[in-house]
């Protein structure tokens, strides 16, 4: 035996229907978004200005330590100048990426590749770095330091 639906059963159904398919939508549009909207952030060592925002290669961030203050979020990158050193201990406070979306440290520009002095990472997971040069100036100590 077959069921004739009312037209107030059908109608309901249809609101049912659109609503899930708008829902999905709303998901689907979201995370297109959030992929959309990773930053890439720049650090020069000699042409750098640390009250810049540095999201360009002609304004870019200075130190680590105004990078830190930025907030990366996953799917982000900096890149580091190339042809420059950072002498200090590179201490990244950057959040963790997700496995879809690292938060990637690279290089930009012409030139050798930048060199870090002893990186170091707390709690940290799906980082990315390529394109880097690290170094130890102290003998003794360690390059890349990954504390979880």
């Amino acid at each position: 035996m077959t069921k004739k639906f009312t037209s107030e059963e059908k109608v309901s159904f249809n609101v049912w229907q659109k609503s899930i398919f708008f829902l999905f939508l709303f998901f689907a549009l979201s995370l297109i978004t959030n992929k959309a909207q990773a930053a890439t952030y720049y650090v020069d060592a000699i042409n750098g200005n640390d009250a810049a925002i540095g999201n360009t290669q002609a304004s870019p961030i200075k130190t680590i330590s105004a990078l830190n203050k930025k907030a990366l979020l996953a799917g982000d990158s900096v890149l580091f100048k190339r042809g420059q050193t950072w002498q200090s201990q590179v201490s990244l406070a950057a959040k963790s990426g997700m496995a879809d979306a690292y938060i990637t440290y690279g290089a930009y520009g012409i030139g050798a590749k930048p060199k870090l002095n002893n990186i170091t990472l707390k709690d940290k997971s799906y980082i990315k770095f390529q394109g880097l040069e690290f170094y130890n100036n102290a003998p003794g100590n360690w390059i890349v330091y990954i504390d979880s």
